[in-house]
């Protein structure tokens, strides 16, 4: 569906990218076969990102991108210990807001600057760079776990939400160390940055989301990783191993599609390749 909220269980259409020819699948890895994906994994110590990265790539890593956001000097008044500022707020004061929507006098906001470095080639994501809900940037080499799953999703989304509880489970079962779930929120378009980050944060709260959260854009662009992967839907949710491979991808909230990334992850802890 467009960017509004629907009552069917079925996977909400999202705007398509520039490009939306759908990315060749590895000729090595067959979706939703999770016994052949693990049988091409050696039982060995899983290597740190550090380690990962300073082996030789084929493709170099993007430009180093400060992790700061450029902070404007108008901030929003200081509020007392016992009503700290909500993530919100906090984020719309990074962004140069001077109180609620009014934008700073005479200047242009700091916005955070999302990149994606991606091979088509290989189906690897060698890096991306999204902001949290507190403004700050993150790179896939912050997660340091044998896989990471992205969730793309949004609030308004009725089969976004009823995957939330599973993914939950499933980064509850498995840890930080085996799986990195990593929701990445889109909202509507329009939507203020302040509003899209309040949103997902009410969200977070209510679910009793345990997972780290991006937001797909706060400058109201295209978020370079959706177009990349080419995100057409939501949820979409694609699994990455720890270089970033595609390893398997999914779109909808049905059991069956939940059911396909069980086996696919269980199938890869029973051989002993990941880390409890």
């Amino acid at each position: 569906v467009p960017a509004e909220p629907r009552t069917e269980p079925s996977p909400s259409p999202a705007s398509p990218p520039a490009d939306t020819s759908p990315p060749a699948s590895p000729a090595e890895v067959k979706p939703g076969d999770p016994v052949g994906i693990s049988a091409q994994m050696a039982p060995r110590r899983k290597p740190t990102w550090g380690e990962v990265m300073t082996q030789a790539a084929p493709a170099p890593a993007p430009a180093q991108v400060a992790s700061t956001i450029p902070i404007s000097t108008r901030r929003l008044p200081v509020k007392p210990a016992s009503a700290p500022a909500s993530r919100s707020s906090r984020v719309f004061g990074l962004l140069g807001g001077k109180g609620r929507d009014e934008p700073a006098d005479g200047e242009a906001p700091a916005i955070p600057a999302s990149s994606c470095d991606f091979d088509a080639k290989r189906q690897t994501v060698v890096d991306f760079r999204l902001p949290d809900l507190d403004g700050k940037l993150v790179s896939l080499r912050d997660f340091d776990a044998d896989y990471v799953l992205l969730d793309f999703w949004g609030t308004w989304c009725k089969p976004c939400r009823e995957s939330i509880p599973k993914l939950v489970e499933i980064q509850t079962r498995y840890g930080p160390k085996t799986l990195r779930v990593v929701g990445i929120a889109s909202e509507a378009a329009g939507t203020s940055p302040e509003s899209q980050v309040r949103l997902v944060d009410e969200v977070a709260r209510s679910m009793g989301i345990n997972y780290p959260l991006l937001m797909s854009s706060l400058d109201g662009k295209p978020c370079p990783l959706q177009q990349a992967l080419h995100v057409q839907a939501y949820p979409t949710m694609i699994l990455l191993d720890r270089k970033g491979v595609i390893l398997w991808r999914g779109t909808g909230a049905e059991a069956s599609t939940m059911i396909k990334l069980d086996r696919v992850i269980a199938a890869r802890a029973d051989s002993g390749v990941v880390r409890r």
